[in-house]
């Protein structure tokens, strides 16, 4: 056990999953560590996904996904299924998936041109049936060309811009594509190299605190919740709450780098400012280790990273991103066809 590792309080026996749940911090993660046997029956399922071929198409690999999730072992199910249905966490972390620098290549120093075939690898194949289990992958026509597997790394030309690729700038809280009222459910991160620990930024507010002014505010149609400026979008014009669903627990749609109100509400500015309190005081870090699969509850958790120094030598922190999507039917009008994964923020 690293020291990461050390430094993170535990409690075990929380559910009969056999996951350990970071607890005394307000944003909970449970920690699924692939046992030996479980970790042979994944490679055994990936490998007659394969059929002796060293990748496979992932459009095709999408249409049966679900269908392949279902065959991972019972405990990894059990737990995410447990993660969807009555949110005992807020983020979930599959740990010691099998992951090696020759395995995977260099880090990108580029985002991937439009136009390439996407394909699926082990490690990859992996990260997508257990997103199956919550959801359904997809992407945006207007982030990373399209595509639906994302790569999230330090790019030079990034180095000043507050987005994923950047380094040298606060990525303040956010969550993902809080712009749109069809963001992912859940937000799915596999670590497939961080050699300087970079840490990410979770953060999530509780019953209590917020005040019941500050609450029915936040859930008033008064904010202007724009996109991240890796998102090719227009300007957002138009108001929405940055908090909705039941008061009682109530899900996030909000965007630190990115939202603002009308200039004269002074109540809405006030509780925004509540709002950024809390979740600066509710943060917690975590750091993401190579064959980490992680699943955040994006209507529940903001995230964000803090600055860094990358090398940009093909050695630097690399996430593959997915977006996943629970309720996939309501995302129609923004789909060419009920199967397609690519979604328009725009609209068809």
């Amino acid at each position: 056990m690293n020291a990461v590792e050390q430094s993170k309080t535990r409690q075990e026996g929380l559910n009969p999953l056999n996951a350990e749940v970071a607890v005394g911090q307000t944003c909970r993660v449970a920690y699924i560590e692939l046992a030996r046997e479980e970790i042979q029956r994944v490679r055994a399922l990936i490998s007659e996904i394969l059929s002796d071929r060293e990748e496979i198409g992932l459009r095709d690999f999408l249409e049966n996904a679900s269908v392949w999730g279902q065959e991972l072992p019972r405990r990894i199910r059990a737990a995410l299924y447990d993660f969807k249905l009555h949110e005992n966490s807020e983020a979930v972390c599959v740990r010691g998936f099998p992951l090696g620098d020759l395995q995977i290549g260099l880090t990108p120093q580029t985002h991937r041109p439009a136009g390439q075939v996407e394909s699926a690898r082990r490690p990859e194949i992996f990260h997508i049936l257990c997103a199956s289990l919550l959801g359904e992958p997809f992407g945006w026509t207007t982030i990373q060309n399209g595509y639906i597997l994302n790569d999230v790394m330090p790019l030079i030309s990034d180095t000043l811009r507050v987005t994923s690729s950047g380094s040298a700038s606060t990525f303040d809280l956010h969550t993902e594509d809080a712009f749109h009222s069809c963001a992912g459910d859940y937000l799915g991160l596999m670590c497939f190299r961080n050699p300087d620990g970079v840490q990410t930024v979770l953060s999530n507010i509780l019953p209590g605190d917020l005040s019941g002014e500050t609450l029915a505010t936040l859930f008033e149609p008064r904010y202007l919740v724009g996109a991240n400026i890796a998102q090719k979008v227009p300007p957002v014009n138009a108001l929405s709450p940055v908090l909705f669903g039941n008061p009682g627990f109530p899900y996030l749609r909000v965007n630190l780098n990115n939202t603002s109100t009308m200039p004269e509400d002074n109540d809405a500015i006030r509780a925004l400012e509540e709002l950024k309190q809390v979740l600066r005081k509710n943060s917690r870090l975590v750091v993401f280790e190579p064959g980490d699969c992680w699943y955040i509850d994006n209507l529940r958790v903001a995230h964000g990273r803090w600055p860094f120094s990358p090398r940009f030598d093909g050695t630097d922190r690399w996430l593959k991103r997915l977006y996943i999507n629970s309720a996939f039917r309501r995302s129609t009008r923004y789909r060419a066809t009920p199967s397609a994964r690519i979604l328009n923020p725009l609209g068809g």
